[in-house]
């Protein structure tokens, strides 16, 4: 078999497959790849979001349960956390201010200096 008549066989197998292939020769070897077509490349598009939600739920709620909508419920709630990182990023800038235990105001110099003076050797 030349060259041609490889080519026409594997490209008539190939014809029945749904995903389009191309053959090309590299090497005296035949390589099967991929086409990417524009109705492939419109549907990866658009299901990437789906795909990034699966990746981004590593933490759940979900339990074992029997109830068709409390499954829908934990459901909501795991798409619920993924939105909450879009809202409120972990990048912001926090504001925190610590609360003296004794006086209940932000604490002052002098409770301050008292948390700082006690040794590391002193139990409490």
């Amino acid at each position: 078999m030349d060259d041609s008549q490889i080519r026409a066989l594997l490209e008539e197998t190939l014809s029945d497959i749904d995903i389009k292939m191309s053959v090309i020769k590299k090497n005296d070897e035949y390589t099967i790849e991929e086409v990417h077509t524009d109705t492939k490349n419109t549907y990866n598009e658009t299901k990437g979001s789906v795909d990034t939600l699966d990746k981004k739920c590593n933490m759940s709620c979900s339990r074992k349960t029997r109830s068709r909508p409390l499954c829908v419920f934990y459901g909501m709630m795991n798409i619920a956390f993924v939105n909450s990182c879009f809202y409120c990023p972990s990048t912001l800038r926090k504001i925190t201010t610590n609360y003296c235990s004794h006086c209940n105001n932000p604490i002052c110099g002098q409770h301050r200096a008292r948390s700082v003076t006690l040794s590391k050797d002193r139990t409490l």
